[in-house]
């Protein structure tokens, strides 16, 4: 696990953006272990999923970009995708179709959406 001085400080900088911690804003937010982009994740709630990965993943660092919700998945399985992240452990399924003129995400409900 990361020294406790780590996770204390990542934790008080997103504490301190409280206006996107506590919006409903979407966003695809990506943790960095030094230069290494270690995981790619989704949240409809602004940065407080983000928060609540201070316990689960190792990282020092972090990035977002704001993202509308309807747009989350296909914006989160293209960066997965591009990076392969190794603590993103649910890879998207991805496949090309020429009917659809590009790739297609399923997700996990079945359903498919054109990237």
């Amino acid at each position: 696990m990361k020294p406790p001085r780590i996770m204390k400080k990542i934790e008080e900088e997103i504490l301190a953006n409280k206006r996107m911690v506590e919006t409903r804003t979407g966003c695809i937010y990506f943790l960095f272990q030094g230069d290494e982009l270690v995981y790619i994740g989704k949240s409809t709630h602004g940065l407080y999923r983000l928060y609540q990965h201070c316990t689960d993943k190792v990282f020092d660092s972090y990035s977002y970009i704001l993202c509308d919700d309807e747009d989350l998945d296909k914006t989160e399985a293209r960066y997965i995708c591009s990076y392969k992240p190794r603590l993103n452990k649910a890879v998207p399924i991805v496949r090309f179709d020429k009917s659809k003129h590009g790739m297609v995400l399923k997700n996990k409900n079945e359903r498919e959406t054109v990237l």
